[in-house]
């Protein structure tokens, strides 16, 4: 009974350990990017029984992502609620992952040490675990799916294999990419068992399809209701690799990227910090040169391990057809990062976990020698596991202090509403919804139930999703956008003769006065507060408290 308890609390104790260390900053850093936004505001509109999709923001991407943010949202109406998903469900993909490790190489140590390299492995703590999109279920699918495939072959139970097939269908749907993944885990098992999978693949596939059909339902009737949309949009979308011309050269120059996005995600999580920047530490040279041994020792010494780095390669081979192999910085949300790449941190930590086993593995008689062992041993996991998780909190701290945070937003909100109550908010754009924090803020606001102008009603977030999935012409949005605006701005105005005071946010190059000026409201309203917010020394927008002259109490 002790054995039966101890064994099952391994599992409870990784999942606990995945909790404590994806909570701190999950809702503070990354900063939001808007398209992590859209997929909130999109799940925001089902929380609210106004809006029931088929597919996500992207129609290549599914709904299922929305349907579970709008449940937790449902529960407790706040932009927290669409981060804490993502913690939960990369909290649940080191729960998974250790019984997956544990039943497929049959020994429990390798399997904790996968788990732990997992659980603190940077990019799966910031990318897969806080960013608040569909691809951030992808790891937690994958490997569900993975575990699913192995109890299906070796119970040869024709249920498991339609549930598997759902698994599969979610996974895909939560994001096409994964797609590359399970073709390199098809490469994989054919080396392993040879012609053995034409033969199970072909009595299972019925099964598995079935169970597919079922996973990815809702994407067979949007693709059927508007036919093959989803590819057609795919093969259009310009921030895709497919939508541009593909040749040797261009192949192999985005192979180049997302093989060095690969490496270096690792040390730190981070994507905006580069390879040069890396080049100048030197424990990223140890780090890099134990990352590459424990990966030839277990292909040297493991089949599986020569398995797994054949699902690596395929998979980045694959990967590098559809990404278009560039990141371009901004402070208010550039692409986090690789997040194509989180379905390869599972396996990989699998990977690592075989070498360390091969060291294990070394048979050493003198006592000095296996001293020795045991010292590099230990180093070596301090390397690996630890070393990148506490570079991950040194650099998180640091833009923290330095105000790199979502803080920057959420602070302005919960200052106002402490200081003044819920009041009407308007957002002063020099370009409708262009302008990058003005935007971020402006949807942070509808998401945390601030009274904020123009209105982002059902009709505005709908089409302003179109006009970015759809390309419409910039003067069909010009036209649309200055009939909301105008709409709003009457809205506002006639609320604030109401309430007597308010809330304008502009740019921080724009003054108060010709913001009152703007809006019709010089000469009835006076400015009773006003602060410039910005990140680190980069002003981003200016926030002003306005008060009508007849009820001032300056």
């Amino acid at each position: 009974m002790r054995l039966s308890l101890s064994k099952s609390l391994v599992p409870i104790a990784i999942l606990t350990l995945s909790l404590l260390l994806r909570l701190p900053y999950f809702l503070d850093y990354p900063i939001f990017r808007l398209d992590e936004l859209y997929e909130c505001l999109w799940s925001y509109l089902v929380s609210l029984g106004k809006l029931y999709p088929l597919t996500n923001t992207a129609p290549f991407i599914g709904a299922l992502y929305n349907y579970l943010a709008a449940l937790l949202y449902a529960l407790s109406p706040s932009v927290a609620s669409f981060r804490l998903l993502p913690v939960i469900a990369g909290s649940l993909t080191l729960f998974i992952f250790y019984f997956l490790v544990r039943d497929v190489i049959k020994d429990r140590i390798t399997a904790l040490i996968s788990s732990l390299i997992l659980a603190l492995m940077p990019p799966h703590i910031l990318i897969a675990s806080h960013v608040a999109w569909s691809a951030s279920l992808t790891p937690l699918l994958f490997t569900l799916s993975l575990y699913l495939i192995w109890k299906a072959y070796r119970s040869g139970s024709k249920l498991y294999w339609v549930i598997t097939g759902i698994v599969v269908g979610l996974a895909i749907q939560s994001h096409p990419s994964i797609i590359a993944s399970y073709t390199g885990i098809v490469l994989a098992s054919s080396y392993i068992f040879r012609l053995k999978v034409l033969r199970i693949a072909k009595s299972v596939a019925p099964w598995l399809i079935t169970g597919f059909l079922i996973g990815y339902a809702n994407m067979v009737v949007y693709n059927i209701v508007n036919p093959l949309h989803s590819l057609m949009f795919m093969a259009q979308a310009r921030w895709t690799g497919i939508s541009s011309g593909l040749t040797i050269f261009e192949y192999l120059r985005r192979l180049r990227f997302i093989t060095i996005e690969y490496v270096t995600m690792y040390p730190s999580g981070i994507p905006i910090i580069t390879l040069l920047y890396y080049m100048k530490q030197p424990l990223f040279y140890i780090f890099t040169a134990l990352f590459t041994i424990l990966i030839i020792l277990a292909v040297l010494r493991s089949r599986a391990g020569r398995a797994l780095l054949i699902y690596l390669m395929a998979t980045l081979c694959i990967l590098a057809l559809g990404t278009r192999g560039f990141m371009v910085f901004n402070i208010f949300g550039f692409t986090w990062g690789p997040h194509y790449l989180q379905q390869l941190t599972p396996l990989t930590a699998m990977l690592l976990s075989l070498g360390f086993l091969s060291i294990r593995k070394f048979k050493i008689k003198l006592n000095y020698l296996r001293l020795l062992k045991g010292v590099l041993l230990g180093f070596s996991l301090f390397m690996i596991m630890v070393w990148p998780t506490l570079n991950m909190f040194a650099m998180q701290t640091y833009f923290y202090r330095n105000g790199y945070t979502n803080q920057a937003f959420l602070s302005v909100l919960n200052t106002i509403d402490e200081k003044y109550g819920n009041i009407p908010m308007y957002i002063i754009y020099d370009n409708p919804y262009r302008d990058p924090a003005l935007t971020t803020l402006h949807f942070i606001a509808v998401l945390e139930g601030v009274n904020v102008y123009p209105r982002m009603d059902k009709d505005v977030i709908v089409t302003l999703r179109d006009m970015g999935v759809k390309m419409v012409g910039e003067n069909v949005i010009r036209r649309y956008v200055e009939s909301v605006v105008r709409e709003s701005t009457n809205e506002f105005v006639n609320e604030l003769y109401k309430s007597g005071i308010g809330a304008i946010v502009m740019s921080p190059n724009k003054v108060a006065i010709s913001a009152l000026k703007e809006l019709g409201l010089e000469g009835n309203f006076t400015v009773i507060d006003e602060q410039v917010i910005g990140m680190g020394n980069v002003p981003i927008f200016r926030v002003v408290v306005i008060e009508e002259l007849s009820s001032c109490k300056c």
